[in-house]
């Protein structure tokens, strides 16, 4: 097997969505999805963070999302892709934290190893 520069276009990328209680501690419920990720050249990831930071968090990294799995919907069935869906679950503030920080997780991906 020969790594080829430039070869990795896309990841799928484990996310774990934290969920608080409600309980009056600041435990939370984890729930485990993978999130794939277009990845992004160096720049581009760091185009696209400014772009979302300048915009005041208006705009977000949904656009580098391309597939999931483990997403249900409130009913517990499984969640399809689309767009359209994604836009709900990005409504979700738990969610749409969990996939800000997936992202950046996922263009770091194997730069942080011991």
């Amino acid at each position: 097997m020969i790594y080829k520069v430039g070869s990795v276009i896309e990841l799928l990328w484990p996310v774990d969505i934290h969920v608080p209680k409600g309980d009056g501690t600041r435990d939370s419920e984890v729930y485990p999805v993978k999130i794939k990720y277009k990845h992004l050249s160096r720049q581009g990831a760091d185009e696209a963070e400014k772009a979302v930071i300048l915009s005041d968090f208006e705009k977000d990294y949904s656009e580098f999302i391309i597939g999931w799995e483990g997403v249900h919907d409130n009913e517990g069935r499984p969640f399809e892709f689309t767009r359209e869906n994604l836009d709900v679950a990005m409504s979700d503030t738990w969610f749409y934290d969990s996939i800000h920080e997936g992202f950046r997780d996922q263009q770091q991906a194997g730069g942080s190893k011991n």
